[in-house]
């Protein structure tokens, strides 16, 4: 049997089985999903106050970008997820969204002219898409995302937990850097 991260496996289901499985957790991956998406939107646009704060140059640029441009496509997806599509065709939407939410994110710091406030945030945005892109993957693959990616209570370190398509649970965390360990 294969191994996932070094575990032994599990026995796999026939391909009926896992058919039937697929069918029977559609609606729980389908509410998941759409939690996950609200709290990520909440979380993305909540950052505009950072914006606010720390990107004084770029108030306009983020509110056009988060606002004007996210907020109408995460509403979007929230309606597709509703729709009676395949959940893995809602999952793919989901993830071209939040790459697209990250390539907004990136736009609205390098059009920052403040290059300390840019290296933070462009290593925050980095890392958020990385264990983004990490918990969609399993995902996709047939994990299940038991936390969404943010941050952690009373931090700022991204984790996210996933379970893989055998059962173990796997913490995804956001290490450190040199410079953020001052």
């Amino acid at each position: 049997m294969m191994r996932w991260l070094g575990l032994p496996a599990r026995p796999r289901l026939t391909v009926e089985q896992y058919a039937a499985f697929l069918e029977d957790r559609a609606a729980l991956r389908s509410r998941m999903l759409k939690a996950a998406v609200v709290c990520v939107l909440i979380f993305y646009l909540a950052c505009f106050l950072f914006d606010l704060w720390l990107l004084g140059d770029v108030t306009i640029l983020s509110a056009v970008l988060r606002f004007g441009v996210m907020l109408p496509i995460a509403i979007g997806l929230l309606f597709y997820i509703a729709g009676n599509h395949p959940i893995e065709k809602k999952e793919i939407a989901a993830i071209l969204v939040a790459l697209l939410a990250n390539v907004c994110w990136c736009a609205i710091l390098v059009s920052s002219s403040s290059p300390g406030v840019l290296t933070y945030f462009y290593a925050a945005a980095t890392f958020q898409m990385a264990i983004t892109i990490a918990a969609a993957a399993i995902a996709a693959k047939g994990g299940r995302v038991v936390r969404p990616p943010g941050p952690k209570q009373h931090g700022t370190t991204v984790l996210a937990f996933v379970e893989d398509p055998d059962g173990y649970k796997v913490e995804l965390i956001q290490t450190s850097s040199r410079s953020d360990a001052h």
